[in-house]
């Protein structure tokens, strides 16, 4: 019989069977968690549904040759490894892709996003993949803002105000390159997925927390020195890069969930300003992109002048 873990990830209480290395550990309790985690078998789908089956109830996705996953009323999240894959790539895989696929089978807002927290505020910083979302928020963890969130913050929206949930996890994930020029490679732990030159870091500091937005930067990668800077965006703007940061933005469109997305574009802008932030993709050019970040922070009241 497996052990059984208890987790936190984005303000859920999460009961897992595999071992969540970047999950927050939480105390065991007598009440019932948000979601459980557990190994079955998962019957393949017909080939013309393989790799993909929406159904909000009972959710199936595939990856051929690595594993099987189903989602049962966006409570329960079974795997099935296939042809042998490590416990690692399931857990790593569990962790983002498959978490974020339940929060929005949960009707979430759930965005692609790292968040630091930038006095009594969250500020998000939000982008697709390699966008430097982790990198940005490691070296403003070493500035003095703890992390609060990596890949995944979820946004709840209560009386027209928008919070973020909580941290997704009590460590960034970063490139070797990363690691090297920011210094952390004392705070380096295990791969992301084996044989992957990705690795848990521990940031500087960390809380898991519920804060309310208080910024949200959209990063973008410029190659012309010239177009550095962030630009503050409209409400209609706004809103489509809020939806566009969505974790999985097909599953916005699939499950029909724009009028939810709008609602919280529309509570964030109403005390955040949303920003589109243009850098280099060169750790040169970092201190610049912080500094300048400080000071839209500053100007939007979060830190002192």
């Amino acid at each position: 019989m497996k052990s059984v873990h208890a987790y936190r990830m984005t303000g859920l209480r999460i009961s897992s069977d595999i071992v969540l290395p970047s999950a927050i550990a939480d105390a065991a309790s007598s009440t019932a968690p948000d979601v459980v985690i557990r190994e079955a078998v998962i019957d393949p789908e017909p080939p013309q549904l393989a790799t993909f089956r929406l159904d909000a109830r009972d959710f199936r996705y595939e990856l051929p040759g690595i594993a099987r996953f189903r989602i049962l009323d966006a409570r329960e999240l079974q795997y099935q490894p296939l042809d042998g894959t490590p416990a690692g790539d399931i857990a790593a895989l569990i962790a983002t892709t498959l978490m974020g696929i339940l929060l929005h089978l949960r009707g979430s807002v759930v965005l692609s996003a790292s968040a630091v927290k930038v006095g009594q505020h969250a500020a998000l910083l939000c982008g697709p993949a390699a966008a430097g979302k982790s990198t940005m928020a490691a070296a403003l963890s070493q500035r003095g803002y703890p992390v609060l969130a990596d890949g995944l913050s979820v946004i709840l929206v209560s009386s027209g105000s928008a919070s973020i949930a909580g941290s997704d996890g009590c460590r960034l994930s970063l490139w070797t390159r990363s690691i090297e020029r920011l210094g952390l490679a004392d705070r380096r732990g295990d791969p992301v997925r084996p044989g992957l030159q990705k690795f848990l870091v521990s940031p500087s500091s960390f809380i898991d927390e519920r804060l309310p937005i208080g910024s949200v930067h959209v990063l973008r990668e410029t190659r012309a020195p010239e177009g550095d800077g962030i630009r503050r965006v409209n409400i209609v703007d706004g809103a489509l890069l809020i939806r566009g940061c969505a974790s999985k933005p097909q599953l916005v469109k699939l499950l029909r969930q724009e009028k939810t997305y709008l609602a919280a574009a529309a509570a964030v802008m109403a005390s955040a300003p949303i920003g589109i932030h243009d850098r280099p993709f060169d750790f040169d050019a970092l201190p610049g992109a912080l500094d300048r970040t400080e000071a839209d922070w500053r100007a939007a009241g979060l830190i002192a002048a």
